[in-house]
């Protein structure tokens, strides 16, 4: 079927063209409000701009597809493959996009608020300037909690996307690139974060709890009063971060970066921080307590009044540290 066919029967009417074959047809700014496309092929079809709110496209095929601009409001599109689709700036606010296949797809400056996402795959996809406030990543369904639908953002691109708030527990983020990110308040326990790229991302009050921050880059992000216990930071880059108030209990940090960080007040009681290198950095008023800094790097920190009692220090390097009025390993206040 081609445009004009298809554009003449939904005027007339017709509103369901399940199965039907729209590939490499132009629908641009077409108004198809309602349409049923479940399992029509779509693919390489243009629909830039067209209008399908609340639109059904269950299990239709849009792999390279161009959708820009494409208002999907309210609209179903789950098991679609959308693969190396292109919706830059498409509305899919409230859209259900249930176990749907967006790998490599281009969703810059998407609306997907409130949008369900759960069991997707967005492998590779480009979320950059994305809104996903609202958003569900993630549901145990009639399965339980022993089988979980997550939402699939392997080596995903968030650039300066919105997260804030978001349910992001036990997802795999191992690559993504989230620079600059709002993830304000999210909650990430027991995330996958290795080699994510998170520079200057905003992770003020987050929830790292056990999250595997492993080879990260986290340099001048915001932890400010984030939730890092038991967290593994093991040779991540956390070089001019704000970790000020932010809990470190027991979270693992052997042999990070963290030159020039704000640490102030900073509960890292238990924390293991074996060779890593916090030159310069700003440790004042910091609970240290039982903390290992076995051959960690502490020239010309600031450790004003922190805490170091049963602190291991085993071949630290404490060139020019500022130590008034720190608690030192044997309880004597120095």
């Amino acid at each position: 079927m081609d445009a004009d066919e298809l554009l003449e029967h939904y005027q007339n009417g017709r509103k369901s063209f399940i199965d039907e074959n729209l590939s490499c047809t132009n629908l641009s700014d077409a108004n198809l409000i309602r349409i049923n496309l479940s399992r029509a092929n779509l693919e390489k079809t243009t629909l830039t701009f067209a209008f399908l709110k609340e639109a059904n496209l269950n299990s239709s095929n849009c792999a390279k597809a161009t959708l820009s601009g494409i208002d999907l409001n309210q609209s179903t599109l789950r098991f679609a493959n959308l693969h190396d689709c292109d919706l830059h700036g498409a509305i899919l606010q409230g859209a259900n996009l249930a176990d749907t296949n967006l790998t490599l797809a281009n969703l810059l400056d998407s609306n997907l608020m409130e949008a369900n996402l759960e069991g997707a795959d967005l492998s590779g996809a480009d979320l950059t300037g994305v809104s996903l406030l609202g958003a569900i990543l993630t549901s145990f369904g009639r399965q339980g909690k022993d089988n979980p639908r997550r939402t699939k953002l392997k080596r995903s691109i968030l650039k300066r996307a919105d997260l804030e708030g978001l349910n992001l527990d036990n997802l795999d983020f191992t690559q993504a690139i989230l620079w600059e990110a709002n993830l304000v308040r999210a909650s990430f326990a027991k995330a996958n974060l290795q080699q994510a790229h998170l520079q200057e991302a905003n992770l003020f009050a987050a929830d790292l709890t056990g999250a595997n921050l492993s080879d990260a880059n986290l340099r001048g992000a915001n932890l400010t009063k984030a939730n890092l216990e038991w967290a593994n930071l093991t040779g991540a880059d956390l070089t001019g971060a704000y970790l000020n108030e932010t809990k470190m209990f027991e979270g693992i940090f052997n042999n990070a970066t963290l030159v020039k960080a704000k640490l102030q007040r900073a509960r890292m009681i238990g924390a293991s921080l074996k060779q890593a290198d916090l030159t310069n950095a700003n440790l004042m008023e910091a609970n240290l307590r039982q903390a290992d800094l076995t051959q960690a790097n502490l020239t010309g920190a600031n450790l004003d009044h922190a805490d170091l009692t049963n602190t291991e220090l085993t071949g630290t390097n404490c060139t020019n540290v500022n130590l008034e009025g720190v608690i030192l390993p044997d309880g004597i206040t120095y």
